[in-house]
């Protein structure tokens, strides 16, 4: 089924405006399973749920039958079981439209505007709206600097992709082998790294200043008792000292705890108080998220001390010093797998993961986090009285970990290498690679646009059409209408009444609202991961009153639904490879203008070249990454040789996304937008599927 009402995917936060602007009313948060047969991703919900303490007047909780997504897995051991929620059993047939097209969990609002789908776009959201109905927890926090945590997708964030991707399929296999999850032994190589923090510095200073403190007190009791400060401070069973005099000072591993005091008018939203090692912080009644504060005072009036004798920040939580929601996601997925270790006997798992246990022990300690797993029905996992080393002749990891801080949007736009002897030497090695690929015919010709009549009467059309009207300046939005058009021209050649036209990486809805407005016989989906950009869009189409456009923000991925055509307008890197296998998996037309040639690279979905026909040809991806810097030198001097090399380079590289289209029954064309000038990226990718060939005459 398909939707017939605006719908909007909500991915991301980027403004406290918006926080501010949020509704407490009731939404809807759709997980897969049951009571007794939950997934792994619903569980993880449920935990977040009861960190936060939701309620239903924030969330209606609806389980699905788990036909609604069949192709994902659930565990054999019941973990969380809903505490203070209600919830209500669902059959497929009661699910609405919107959540039926999109990847579970998913929250629905209560005007069915707003859909948030995927597992870290719905904790966010969770973490968001409890935050706002309980601001004095400050469980904004969680989300960390800059509210970044999580934020990212899949193909652009590492810790997306290991909260999202790895962690939750290696959960689902240890049920069914033995073998040592990866992901767990990732997580360990993780808490091994240096930390890598924002205001790592300040945060080293404030601790050798806490550290020196101590020292001096220390010494002080010592000369007047005779008895040092550490012999007369108690340590529990877990080693954590209890001396209220020193609790918030200093923490165990580099963290410390110097919190300012409360503004009566913050400006900003403060990070909480930590100190988990504190007796008193663990039974504090309050229940904010456990982090550091620093005072501006504290940072400001520590002298400059030379980096080489700071003391060094180790991990207490997944990305420092902080707790944040990769802890509260990787916290119920690291439990069932040592209970699982437990239950079939694998003791080899714990020489293995030292940091792990130790974190999974230190999480324990957090008091929301032990009363959310007791709430949970989980009991805490203790194999051995105290963490084993691993033995030095235990075998070596051999497990790869991106960067674990590295947190964004997605695709970042690729910029040409700067330095000039680099860049020449790009430019000689991609001159003797195309070459070699134009002599064995590896590259397809250009043609013309298969339009005759490309341009768009925009005086007929609505003044919110235009892009001008959402927010492109002068002269380029004159080039946003050119490009507009060729894409426009290509796609009402190959349309149909009826038909779903799917424009991905929407943006401000530049593309999609145009289309909508010209094919009022076609519904138009516009996908996009920015917020502001589609509520751009989507306010755009309110004014209009348009009847024929559904809006989605989240990533490509989420977006489940049948169409007939994809469209893209510089959709950066890898998505437009994305975009064509979403393209080609639902045996759908696509006209595509790619953008951010450097960009590409292997993903856990996408694999360079993309075609057979260049993967058997000697051109190793190490070429093929040349030859997408190369693309990127382009200049709005056409003339210039750089700009033409680069546009031979786009060429290779879109030959082989069409090719790669070829392969499963398509027929291509490479096109320049015309005039070529409205963009250095001017290439027009067009494939149709064999029910539409006859089309296009080209």
């Amino acid at each position: 089924m398909r939707p017939t009402v605006i719908n909007c995917i909500l991915f991301s936060f980027l403004g406290n405006d918006i926080l501010k602007k949020t509704s407490f009313e009731s939404e809807n948060l759709y997980l897969e399973g049951c009571h007794e047969n939950l997934t792994i991703r619903s569980r993880i919900v449920i935990f977040v749920l009861n960190y936060c303490k939701t309620d239903n007047d924030i969330f209606r909780v609806f389980l699905c039958d788990p036909s609604v997504n069949k192709t994902t897995s659930t565990s054999p051991t019941p973990l969380c079981i809903l505490n203070e929620l209600k919830c209500e059993r669902l059959k497929s047939e009661d699910i609405p439209d919107v959540v039926l097209q999109s990847k579970l969990p998913a929250i629905l609002s209560s005007d069915r505007l707003l859909c948030s789908v995927g597992l870290c776009i719905v904790l966010r959201k969770i973490v968001r709206q409890s935050h706002n109905k309980s601001p004095e927890r400050n469980l904004i926090a969680l989300l960390g600097h800059q509210q970044s945590c999580l934020r990212g997708f899949a193909e652009g964030s590492s810790w997306t992709k290991y909260c999202e991707i790895e962690l939750p399929a290696d959960v689902d296999q240890c049920f069914h082998n033995k073998n040592i999850p990866t992901s767990i032994l990732k997580f360990e190589k993780c808490l091994s790294l240096p930390v890598r923090i924002s205001n790592r510095k300040k945060h080293q200073r404030i601790l050798k200043k806490s550290m020196s403190d101590r020292k001096l007190k220390e010494e002080e009791l010592k000369g007047a008792t005779g008895v040092s400060l550490s012999a007369s401070t108690s340590v529990d069973s877990k080693g954590n000292s209890s001396c209220s005099e020193m609790a918030g000072d200093i923490l165990k591993h580099g963290a410390i705890n110097c919190s300012p005091k409360p503004s009566k008018k913050p400006k900003v939203i403060s990070e909480p108080e930590i100190d988990i090692n504190s007796d008193s912080s663990i039974s504090d009644n309050t229940s904010k998220p456990y982090t550091t504060g620093i005072s501006k005072k504290q940072c400001t009036t520590s002298k400059p001390v030379s980096e080489e004798f700071l003391p060094q920040l180790e991990h207490i939580f997944a990305e420092g010093i902080n707790m944040s929601l990769i802890d509260l996601v990787v916290f119920p997925c690291v439990h069932l797998i040592l209970h699982q270790a437990v239950q079939s006997n694998q003791m080899t798992l714990f020489w293995r993961i030292p940091l792990v246990l130790t974190w999974y022990r230190r999480m324990w300690d957090v008091k929301e986090v032990k009363n959310s797993a007791k709430a949970c029905k989980m009991t805490m996992v203790t194999p051995m009285s105290k963490v084993i080393k691993s033995p030095s002749n235990h075998e070596e990891m051999e497990v790869e970990l991106d960067a674990p801080n590295t947190e964004g949007t997605g695709m970042k736009e690729a910029k040409p290498v700067s330095k000039r002897g680099m860049r020449m030497g790009i430019q000689r090695k991609a001159a003797t690679l195309l070459e070699t690929l134009n002599d064995k015919e590896l590259v397809l010709k250009f043609v013309k646009h298969p339009s005759s009549s490309i341009k768009i009467l925009w005086d007929q059309l609505q003044p919110q059409v235009h892009p001008a009207y959402g927010d492109v300046p002068g002269e380029r939005s004159q080039r946003k209408c050119q490009q507009i058009e060729n894409i426009v021209a290509a796609v009402k050649m190959i349309a149909k009444a009826g038909d779903y036209v799917v424009d991905f990486c929407s943006g401000g809805g530049h593309l999609g609202i145009v289309l909508a407005a010209v094919l009022p016989d076609c519904h138009i989906i516009l996908v996009e991961s920015k917020e502001v950009s589609i509520i751009k869009g989507l306010n755009r189409v309110k004014e209009l009153e348009l009847k024929n456009v559904t809006f989605y923000l989240g990533n490509i991925d989420y977006y489940h639904g049948k169409f007939d055509i994809g469209v893209s307008l510089h959709a950066c890197g890898v998505a437009t490879d994305m975009v064509i296998t979403r393209c080609i998996q639902n045996d759908a037309s696509f006209v595509s203008s790619p953008c951010c040639y450097g960009a590409v690279r292997d993903t856990h979905v996408i694999t360079y070249p993309r075609s057979k026909r260049l993967r058997e040809k000697p051109l190793c991806f190490e070429d093929y990454r040349i030859l997408a810097h190369a693309a990127e030198h382009t200049t709005w001097d056409f003339d210039s040789d750089a700009a033409k090399q680069a546009k031979s380079c786009m060429a290779c590289i879109d030959s082989d996304r069409l090719f790669y289209s070829m392969e499963h029954g398509y027929q291509v064309w490479m096109t320049t937008m015309e005039p070529f000038t409205c963009t250095p990226k001017n290439n027009l990718l067009i494939g149709v599927n064999k029910n539409r060939a006859d089309k296009l005459h080209i």
